[in-house]
Parts: C-alpha cells; structure tokens; sequence
C-alpha cells in the first residue's frame, strides 16, 4: 500500500479539469476520478520499525508490521505495507 496526499492530487485534478480540453483529457473522466478520491475513506499511516537479522552468512532487516524482508539498504517505510518506520 502507498499513501498519498489526497488533497494535492484532488488539487491537480481540479487544475487538470480545467485545462482537460486543451490536453486531450476527459474532462467527465477527471470529475468522476476526483469525486471517488473526495470519498474515499482515510487511512491511518502505520508505524514500524527494522528488526534486524543477523545469521553467519547474512543480514537483513524485516519489517515489523508485516514481515517484509530486505537486504537493500534501510529505508525510512517499508515498501510492502507503507509502514513509516521509527529510528
């Protein structure tokens, strides 16, 4: 899962629906987009943090929330649950 701004992309689609004609965009299409995002229920963002594995050949880090596993270098969500994780 990815969380957005809904706000700014309810924003950008209303700057969209204005210009739509010049662009090649469905302006109806843009209006129905923006009423779903308008009523879409909100999330709240998920906190976590790496648990760190340490084996005789390996480390990874995993993910607290819901288990992803990483070798890559630690980032500041998980990539799998959106999960902001806490130092």
């Amino acid at each position: 899962m990815r969380l957005i701004d809904a706000d700014e992309l309810d924003e950008w689609l209303s700057k969209t629906i204005r210009t739509a004609r010049g662009v090649g965009i469905n302006p109806l299409a843009a209006m129905v987009l923006q009423e779903h995002v308008r009523e879409m229920p909100a999330v709240e963002p998920k906190r976590g943090k790496w648990i760190r594995e340490v084996g005789k050949y390996y480390q990874v880090r995993r993910c607290d929330q819901c288990g992803h596993v990483t070798v890559e270098q630690v980032r500041n969500y998980c990539p799998r649950c959106g999960a902001k994780m806490e130092e």
